[in-house]
């Protein structure tokens, strides 16, 4: 069971805490509701919040979730590129791949914090679910007490970086995290795959085995 998410109460309380009684006033005045007197007074203070927001504070069309990874991994691919560029492709990978797992083994751990049970059963739901749907397309292979394994079709992260010709270095950056999660969120629990679609295959075959 996923600890209560407090982020909405604190945010409540950080308002209470920090925020002057005037300034919280002029959200009042500048909502649509209000007295007579509120609602004089509220075009010329509502001008100045306005006035006063930053231009980095500027709202951006929402985007599309293809957008948002091409986006999110071009940034981040490019100086990967360049790195793997001086020092080579050889050296580069074994320093993501190390990376890539103590990262992927610190949000296991995270997420099995926030969880009461952290067994084998647990660990696959996430999949059964359907939280991972919006971005992976997959089946599921084998769905046992011992062993869970889905193939995986179509991944949002790999389109950008099989168009920047980076599907090594994203295997390496991205996909060996998978590794190491699962051992983060239960040492019980390997992870086995020799196929990705990130190096070119025509599916990623996920498969999870409880040890224990």
């Amino acid at each position: 069971m996923a600890k209560p998410d407090s982020l909405a109460i604190e945010r409540r309380d950080f308002l209470r805490r920090v925020m002057p009684a005037c300034a919280l006033g002029c959200l009042g005045v500048c909502s649509s509701t209000g007295t007579a007197v509120a609602a004089a007074a509220r075009p010329l203070l509502c001008q100045v919040q306005e006035a006063q927001k930053h231009k980095f504070d500027e709202e951006l069309p929402p985007l599309t979730l293809r957008q948002y990874f091409a986006r999110q991994l071009g940034v981040g691919v490019e100086p990967l590129q360049a790195v793997a560029a001086e020092i080579g492709e050889d050296k580069l990978i074994p320093i993501l791949e190390k990376y890539s797992f103590a990262r992927g083994a610190e949000q296991g751990r995270e997420d099995s914090e926030r969880r009461e049970v952290t067994d084998f059963h647990n660990y696959n739901e996430r999949f059964r679910s359907g939280q991972m749907d919006r971005i992976i397309t997959f089946t599921i292979v084998e769905d046992t007490e011992n062993a869970f394994e889905i193939s995986v079709t179509e991944c949002a992260l790999v389109e950008p970086l099989r168009e920047a010709d980076a599907g090594l270095i994203g295997n390496a950056w991205l996909c060996h995290g998978d590794y190491g999660h699962a051992q983060g969120y239960n040492p019980k629990i390997k992870m086995i795959r020799d196929k990705t679609l990130m190096k070119g295959d025509a599916v990623c075959n996920h498969r999870y085995e409880w040890t224990g």
